[in-house]
């Protein structure tokens, strides 16, 4: 529950922080399973239960709607997206095509503690699926996954991929959060592993098509896709 705010004029900084606040805060609720898909958050209700001005909240809702998680219909209210298959093979594509093109550009600038940090991120990440709870760590994952992709996404020169990125991921994987399919994520680390390779023999080009062609094609993991936003 995020504290009443103070009556006095917030300083832009203080806006900012409450935006943060409020940002995250939605996307938890989100994210449990709280706001679920089709439903209505109303604004109304949601200044009053948090005791907060109407200002911080729209501009969450509005960086929300920014990144394909909600939509806002005047005079009905902000409604949670639902993801559908159309969805997830236009995220596939999309993100495919940008990392594909960031290991094609930057295969030249890994350095071997890079490339160990890679492949260390990459066993603890194996090491995670095979545990009993493995649902009751993917949160763990995901943010071990994310950390993997952005240890060469940080070598690019274009500083907005990660901000164009990350929100299909979350998007595709945690909102709300599902129970993961074990051997589609073995497939996955799998395919880090040969990335790593590729990257280490200096072949940009098929590091490239790894990651856009069979890492992130819908085509090809289109069954375990179904089943997974099916759960």
């Amino acid at each position: 529950m995020l504290a009443p705010t103070d009556k006095k004029a917030a300083t832009p900084f203080e806006l900012r922080s409450l935006r943060e606040q409020v940002y995250r805060y939605l996307r938890a609720e989100m994210q449990s399973g709280r706001i679920v898909p089709d439903e209505y958050i109303r604004l109304n209700e949601l200044s009053e239960r948090l005791g907060i001005s109407k200002t911080p909240l729209r501009d969450a809702i509005i960086q929300l709607e920014c990144e394909g998680f909600v939509t806002i219909l005047p005079r009905r209210g902000v409604l949670m997206n639902r993801l559908t298959l159309q969805d997830v093979a236009d995220a596939y594509g999309i993100v495919g095509a940008l990392e594909a093109s960031v290991i094609a550009a930057v295969c030249d600038r890994f350095t071997d503690d890079r490339l160990d940090a890679m492949t260390a991120i990459n066993n603890g990440m194996t090491a995670l699926i095979e545990q009993d709870d493995f649902d009751g760590h993917y949160a763990e994952f995901l943010e071990a996954n994310i950390a993997f992709h952005n240890l060469f996404l940080d070598l690019s020169d274009n500083r907005q991929i990660k901000k164009i990125v990350l929100p299909f991921k979350q998007r595709l994987y945690d909102f709300p959060r599902r129970r993961y399919i074990r051997e589609w994520e073995r497939h996955n680390c799998r395919e880090h592993g040969q990335l790593v390779e590729l990257i280490r023999a200096g072949d940009g080009q098929a590091a490239a098509d790894l990651l856009q062609h069979r890492h992130w094609s819908f085509s090809y993991y289109e069954d375990y896709i179904r089943q997974f936003y099916r759960s």
